[in-house]
This record gives C-alpha cells, structure tokens and sequence, in this order.
C-alpha cells in the first residue's frame, strides 16, 4: 500500500508540473477544456454495458466478485482491460478497488476477474464469491483498455 500511495503521489507531481507548464504556453487554439473522457480508442458505437457478479458475504451483503463487460466494438477484440473501482467521493472502496480480467476481449465482451491485493510485485488475486467489495459501495466504474499489460499489470510469481 505504501508504495502505491508513492507512485501515485509521484504521478499527481509530474502530472502537475506537465500541466502547469502546458498552462504557462502561449498558446492560441482556443478555450482548454476538463472532463472525463467517455470514449475508448477501440470504441465508435454505444457505450460498454456493465454486469456486476455478486453473491454474499459474511455479513450478508452484495459483495463483487467480477465484472461483465460486454457491447466493445470488434475492434477491441484482443486488447486488456483494467478496471477501477470507486465510491461516490471517488475513492477506491476499503477493499479491491483495482481489478483486471485474466483473458483479453472476445466478441466483444470480458469478464474482468482478479483484483489487486498489493504487496510485493504486483500481486493479483483470482475473485471468489462473497470476498469482493460492497456492491452499494460502488458509484463508478473506470474502465482502460490496453494493448498489452506492462510489468506493473502483470501477475505476480
């Protein structure tokens, strides 16, 4: 968790100082805007449906134990997907807030099955019912489509 909180802090400095410079430019192109980006590379038609797998955990409770992804143009066939978890301040939940699925895109659909538990190298774990997150926790869903996983997405030994 340490190092996570680092990297990240790492990331919100560069990010910060890209932005501060790319605001000093003189620039005349118009008006820059902020936003969330709705859209995926791969992606020209409607948007990704999201299915949550739920069962119940100790308290009784939805807990997530996967993702259903699905209505991906063919064009993302192949690719990875990351997927982030947050509650309604925008935080990750107490517990698996960063998931994965263990196969690329098929038919335009993914199930997204493994959740980052942290520690040592990157340490992923497979999703077993009722271990997950609360499902009224959850208010947002972030995904990212990639080529291939780099070493930080990759399964630990």
């Amino acid at each position: 968790m340490k190092r996570l909180i680092i990297v990240l802090f790492v990331v919100g400095v560069l990010v910060g100082t890209a932005y501060g410079a790319a605001a000093a430019l003189n620039v005349n192109g118009g008006v820059i805007q902020v936003g969330k980006d709705t859209t995926l590379a791969c992606q020209t038609s409607a948007p990704v449906s999201v299915g949550w797998r739920t069962a119940a955990g100790g308290g009784g409770d939805a807990r997530i134990f996967g993702l259903e992804l699905s209505g991906f143009d063919s064009a993302c066939d192949g690719q990875y997907v990351l997927a982030y978890l947050l509650d309604n301040t925008g935080n990750f939940p107490s517990t698996a807030g960063m998931w994965r699925a263990s196969a690329t895109i098929s038919g335009g659909a993914v199930v997204v099955d493994e959740y980052y538990v942290g520690g040592g190298p990157p340490n992923w774990h497979a999703a077993s019912m009722g271990e997950g997150p609360l499902a009224s926790l959850i208010d947002q869903v972030h995904i990212i489509v990639k080529s291939a996983f780099v070493s930080s997405d990759a399964p630990g030994p």
